[in-house]
């Protein structure tokens, strides 16, 4: 099995890549006379010289949604646009990959250093910033055999681009992206490489770790003295693919970095009402972490019993002698009020979170307490 197959891409939640492609124009295309009418009465938005992207795609969804369609379309705009492997955070946008931010700026290796640099002009949608302009950044390309063509279906034409596969992709993230950011991402490619919605499973947990293997396998072979290689192995060996979404790999950023120990994702508690798995949890303070987020919680009239079915959970988890702790999004941005909860929370039971220094948090972490 090849090792983009052991990372497969799946579908997330919002738009995808091949949805995205099929709402794009290029002038080269002998049907899109007429683009500038079409940008100037905003049906078309140009994502840089030669390529639009349909306005409708982008409307009535959230704006990190929003932006996320625009990342995509500027990777593939840049992608046909001429000898460049599109690399780091932009293939990872490409492969579908859920991430802590959407890339602004769209990374790529240029085979070949000729030719002038494309401009990515700031997206608007009836008169409001969607995405202020973003630039191209050269990136170094190290592991060529870690690369694959795409074929895209533009709204009138078939293309093949060149990108990192998805493991190329969490290796130069790994070695070159902001470290939370990097951490999240790892997270979700592990996550993906399990081939289930919920790393739960002895076969799921070794495709995981079958898939770390690669990574750092792969990082053994760079060339010595390559930037960033001691960090991305430090992140790689902590990620977790028991995170089934950004939040709670985000969640799981800040207790290792904090230097928290025992800490287990989707952690098993049975009781004689059911199995249930906990999101985060540290099973020598009995704490379960849960993660609410509008991913778990729609609009819909369901809410209300979605609400009330975690309740009982919650109450069923409790029975068992654990001490059950939520938090949502707003709290992730706050690392040391919510170690400080969970620390008060335990201190009202006579314990407290178990710490111990290590590679992770001697590399990464604050003096969050």
């Amino acid at each position: 099995m090849s090792h983009s197959s052991v990372l497969s891409t799946v579908s997330v939640e919002h738009v995808t890549t091949a949805e995205v492609s099929k709402a794009m124009h290029f002038s080269r295309d002998k049907k899109n006379r007429g683009s500038n009418s079409k940008v100037a009465s905003g049906e078309w938005s140009k994502i840089c010289r030669g390529a639009y992207l349909e306005t409708q795609i982008l409307q009535g969804r959230m704006i990190w949604h929003q932006r996320r369609i625009v990342a995509i379309a500027r990777a593939l705009a840049i992608a046909k646009t001429g000898q460049r492997i599109i690399s780091g955070l932009s293939a990872a946008v490409l492969n579908d990959l859920p991430m802590l931010h959407v890339p602004q700026d769209i990374t790529a290796h240029l085979c070949s250093p000729a030719g002038t640099v494309p401009t990515l002009p700031a997206v608007w949608m009836d008169q409001t910033l969607v995405v202020p302009s973003g630039l191209l950044t050269r990136q170094r390309l190290l592991c060529p055999h870690l690369t694959h063509e795409a074929h895209i279906q533009s709204a009138h034409a078939m293309s093949t681009i060149m990108l990192e596969t998805l493991p190329g992709s969490l290796l130069t993230i790994a070695r070159t992206a902001e470290p939370e950011e990097a951490f999240v991402a790892l997270c979700m490619g592990l996550h993906q490489a399990s081939a289930h919605d919920h790393v739960r499973c002895t076969d799921d947990k070794r495709r995981v770790e079958r898939a770390r293997t690669i990574l750092l396998s792969e990082l053994d072979a760079l060339p010595p003295m390559t930037h960033g290689v001691h960090r991305a192995r430090v992140l790689i060996q902590a990620a977790d693919g028991g995170c089934d979404s950004v939040a709670e790999a985000r969640l799981l950023w800040i207790l290792k970095t904090a230097g928290v120990q025992g800490i287990q994702t989707q952690h098993v508690v049975g009781s004689a009402e059911g199995t249930f798995y906990v999101d985060v949890a540290i099973p020598s303070v009995a704490l379960a972490i849960e993660f609410d987020g509008f991913s778990k919680y729609d609009t819909s009239p369901l809410v209300h019993q979605q609400w009330s079915e975690q309740h009982r959970r919650e109450q069923a988890i409790a029975r068992q002698g654990y001490l059950v702790q939520r938090f949502q999004w707003e709290n992730l941005n706050n690392p040391a009020r919510m170690l400080r909860d969970l620390s008060v929370a335990l201190a009202h039971r006579g314990q407290g979170l178990p710490y111990l220094p290590t590679a992770m948090s001697k590399m990464f972490g604050n003096d969050h307490l």
